[in-house]
């Protein structure tokens, strides 16, 4: 099994014996934050950073790689971006057919009472609306209620 470790790059500009870590760790920590060599491998660290800071060919090769995963991340964005646009689109659709739907099954019943074939009770227990609320909507929309 493999273990994790985290490692404060701070620590090693701090007395070993209070942050509890070896003389090597130490130096490498503080070559991390100062660029300072103390012994050699961090010496040899060193060596090998700026041969390759020097090295073009080594560094065209990173750039092209931070530029793929670049363009990758961008392509992964556009995904997820068109995917929820289309997740919205469709989601919207469905509730404007719905409400639609509904609307229309509305202007149904209150034709039907407005011209006196259906009582005020029954279209609004068939909408599942409050008598007052369905009349407050029946008149809302631009149809009068029939007075018996």
């Amino acid at each position: 099994m493999a273990a994790s470790c985290a490692i404060n790059n701070r620590a090693g500009s701090q007395s070993t014996t209070v942050v509890g870590i070896d003389g090597k760790l130490a130096n490498v920590l503080n070559y991390i934050n100062t660029g300072e060599t103390n012994d050699d491998f961090t010496a040899a660290i060193a060596d090998k950073t700026a041969e390759l800071s020097n090295d073009r060919g080594w560094r065209s090769g990173y750039m092209t790689y931070q530029q793929r995963m670049y363009e990758e991340q961008m392509r992964g964005f556009e995904k997820g971006k068109a995917e929820g646009i289309a997740e919205g689109k469709a989601a919207g659709i469905a509730e404007g057919k719905a409400v639609g739907i509904a609307e229309g099954k509305a202007k149904a019943f209150f034709e039907l009472v407005q011209d006196g074939d259906m009582r005020t009770e029954v279209a609004a227990e068939k909408l599942n609306l409050p008598i007052d609320e369905f009349e407050k909507q029946m008149t809302d929309a631009g149809y009068k209620i029939p007075v018996c």
